[in-house]
């Protein structure tokens, strides 16, 4: 998938009578200050268990305040890793936000099953009534080997700080826009937008505190060997962007034939990365000069000796107006942009990653590993089984009628 998301699923459609009636379960906290008031109950977050991995989830109540009276639940929010809780691990994937809400939902259902819920508190939801509050797309390059995919990390950070970190000598902070945590080969990149987070690495091998189920030692070592080939390109979409968008609801994830709804996912790190204008790290030959007026010509030449061109005549003083006009007109015929000192550019940008994070390069797992890769094949197995156990919990619990 979608290696996690956040989901709230709203009661259907009733009256306040009937949900009182229905008696939906929920857990709150209460806040209180120093001066002893109690402020607006909240949800607790509370975790449930995939019957079909163990994998965890979590589940809290969601409030309606009216007339500042009493809350009023209007449904439930779900976090979880529908891989990890459906598959039993998340190395290998294929983007499927549509049955990873289905997943979401018979999950929700499991566990109100579990608190000893009618069948009728059970069916109140469905995917229709829905919310996606974020969501994270997972997309898998594939680099041949470990090697190429950690080199391609490394490029995915040399060229995401050269476009978006403030140039300085000073060691960097976490408050550049492109930061690296961890050391050598276990090092995630980050790359930070108000309406998104771009994070990538290579999973290769066995993260401490993370937990995962295969059927047999010969299936994780096979999955292990695979997903070291490919370098793991994860973007984290906010509830900002999902609704400008129009990406909320789970249906509008569903796969139209001609129309992929994760291309845009993988354009918005192509975007963040300025993969599109396929900056120059070359320099310039004479017939590219040629195309330009002295004026332009002059301009570019002080960049490309590494001067300011803000001091140039040109630009300086009355005339710093012009500077953006001048750097789109230079971006267009010669590819290289002003803003960017013209040695960060040349040396820190890398031209191969345009190829590497290639729109419709959805993952396609070897049929021998696809009964355990999180793909439409192995979900489409899960979901029938989640149903199922539903139905016998409900049974086992007299409430399934």
């Amino acid at each position: 998938m979608c290696d996690s998301v956040s989901i709230v699923f709203l009661i259907r459609e009733m009256p306040l009578e009937e949900r009182e009636r229905l008696n939906f379960p929920y857990k709150t906290l209460i806040p209180l200050d120093n001066n002893g008031e109690l402020g607006t109950p909240f949800g607790r977050w509370e975790t449930g268990r995939s019957p079909l991995t163990s994998e965890g989830y979590r589940v809290r109540a969601v409030f309606r305040w009216g007339g500042g009276q009493h809350p009023v639940l209007v449904g439930y929010e779900m976090e979880l890793n529908p891989p990890a809780c459906i598959i039993g691990n998340n190395l290998l994937l294929k983007n499927g936000v549509f049955r990873g809400g289905w997943a979401a939902l018979y999950l929700l259902q499991y566990w109100l099953a579990e608190q000893g819920c009618s069948k009728e508190v059970v069916n109140s939801f469905s995917t229709t009534t829905a919310v996606i509050r974020s969501v994270t797309l997972t997309y898998l390059a594939n680099c041949s080997n470990k090697t190429g995919a950690h080199t391609a990390r490394r490029g995915m950070y040399s060229q995401g700080a050269a476009l978006h970190n403030k140039k300085t000598r000073k060691k960097r902070l976490r408050k550049d826009k492109v930061y690296e945590v961890g050391t050598k080969e276990r090092a995630t990149v980050y790359m930070k937008h108000h309406d998104y987070q771009v994070s990538c690495y290579v999973k290769d091998g066995v993260v401490g505190g993370a937990s995962s189920r295969f059927a047999s030692p010969e299936v994780e070592a096979a999955l292990r060997a695979e997903a070291g080939k490919y370098l793991r390109v994860e973007i984290t979409l906010n509830h900002s962007w999902l609704e400008d968008k129009h990406r909320q609801s789970i249906q509008s994830w569903k796969y139209v034939k001609g129309d992929s709804p994760y291309d845009i996912g993988i354009e918005t790190i192509r975007s963040y990365l300025r993969l599109d204008e396929n900056l120059r790290t070359r320099m310039p030959k004479l017939e590219h000069l040629d195309k330009l007026s002295a004026e332009e010509k002059q301009i570019l030449v002080w960049h490309l000796e590494g001067r300011n061109v803000r001091k140039h005549i040109s630009l300086r003083g009355s005339n710093s107006r012009r500077f953006y006009p001048i750097r789109q007109r230079l971006l267009r015929k010669v590819r290289v942009d002003l803003s960017i000192p013209w040695e960060v550019q040349r040396n820190e940008l890398h031209p191969k990653l345009g190829d590497l994070l290639a729109i419709n390069g959805q993952y396609k797992p070897p049929k021998e590993l696809a009964d355990h890769v999180y793909c439409r094949r192995s979900i489409d197995a899960a979901l029938d089984k989640l149903k199922t156990l539903i139905k016998k919990r409900l049974e086992a619990s007299g409430r399934g009628n």
